[in-house]
């Protein structure tokens, strides 16, 4: 004889309200989601700095930072800032 049993909440769970991959289960927020904010702020930094400020870069040179950029954004910024800044 198989029994029923009712599905109980935890009572330790997030809420289900859409937002798990933000918040964590005591109301701090992810540290992924930390570093994508990060991610994405890097590679717009980058991609507007070569299109708008960097006017000596050859178009192969934009392409290819900008490439970078949105591949592997927060290393890029990081090279970008060290090569290009410095000059």
């Amino acid at each position: 004889m198989t029994t029923c049993q009712e599905k109980r909440p935890d009572s330790l769970s997030a809420p289900d309200n859409g937002y798990q991959f933000i918040w964590t289960q005591n109301g701090g927020i992810k540290m992924g989601t930390i570093a994508g904010i990060v991610a994405l702020i890097c590679a717009v930094w980058v991609i507007y700095d070569v299109l708008v400020n960097n006017k000596g870069l050859s178009s192969g040179m934009k392409v290819v930072w900008i490439v970078c950029a949105v591949l592997f954004s927060i290393i890029t910024a990081i090279v970008y800032y060290l090569v290009e800044k410095n000059k």
